[in-house]
């Protein structure tokens, strides 16, 4: 039997973010139109579904709880003259598994350079690892056919199944989703948090919808990967400030310094 338009696309080790929401809704990515407008073929994602999945997974990136290797536009050199304002085009990417927010170390050129990183990453060049999106979509109990095409691979996760125990689907959950602990909590008290957010989805509420403090205590004696306690070194250090004036920052683009370093960034040249 042949491969369909759809198995090609099970090659890819990763995706973009706007390609795997296409995919979760049960749609072809390479599927364009014709934009009137501008005369440019664009990728459609009219599809039933796609908003709330894309606007999902941004939203896990950005809380850093689906690892992605995110691109944030930059530009550099900016000069104001009589033709406004101008520079090179820039990308650097986050190496998955990075915290996005705390972003402040840049591996760029061999001195010090100032340049303006855009606050909103780049969707269409974001991407995201098969293997991570599938542990996330598994941790919300979502299977779609494209990823899980024999349906849910655990099948103790499965709440219809008759020996279904919500503490330990809970627990298993909890330690595919979280990778580190969170700012100035130790691995416990993350997990405590996760819990305590998602428990209900597990079947773990009380009856006024709260998960008991109990099985918040258990699951994560059980998670907890740290059993020694401490808390994780958060935070960045800057080095070597530039000095001189700034030049203005556009909108939407926020001043980073960059320094040789250690964060797993890397960049690409994009001529205009």
């Amino acid at each position: 039997m042949g491969l369909s338009a759809m198995d090609y696309w099970r090659l890819a080790g990763s995706l973009s973010v706007a390609n795997c929401a296409i995919l979760i809704t049960g749609n072809d990515p390479s599927k364009e139109y014709h934009d009137s407008d501008t005369g440019d073929w664009v990728q459609d994602t009219n599809h039933e579904g796609f908003r709330a999945v894309f606007e999902a997974l941004k939203d896990a990136i950005l809380t850093n709880k689906l690892s992605a290797a995110v691109a944030f536009p930059l530009t550099d050199q900016w000069t104001s003259d009589q033709s406004g304002m101008y520079g090179r085009k820039l990308t650097a990417v986050l190496g998955p598994g990075s915290k996005v927010f705390e972003l402040r170390e840049l591996n760029y050129y061999p001195k010090n350079t100032l340049v303006f990183m855009q606050k909103e990453p780049d969707w269409k060049k974001t991407m995201i690892a098969v293997q991570d999106l599938k542990a996330w979509l598994q941790s919300k109990g979502v299977f779609p056919d494209f990823f899980f095409p024999k349906g849910d691979p655990d099948s103790f996760m499965n709440k219809d199944h008759p020996r279904y125990s919500p503490k330990l689907a809970c627990a298993i959950s909890a330690w595919r989703t979280i990778r580190s602990p969170g700012k100035n909590r130790t691995a416990k008290q993350t997990v405590e948090a996760w819990v305590t957010a998602n428990g209900v989805n597990y079947g773990l509420a009380n009856d006024d919808g709260t998960v008991p403090a109990a099985a918040v205590e258990e699951i994560a004696k059980v998670v907890n990967w740290q059993p020694k306690g401490g808390v994780a070194r958060t935070g960045v250090v800057i080095d070597d400030p530039l000095e001189g004036d700034a030049p203005s920052k556009p909108d939407n683009y926020e001043e980073v310094e960059v320094v040789r370093d250690k964060s797993g960034v890397s960049f690409n040249d994009v001529p205009f």
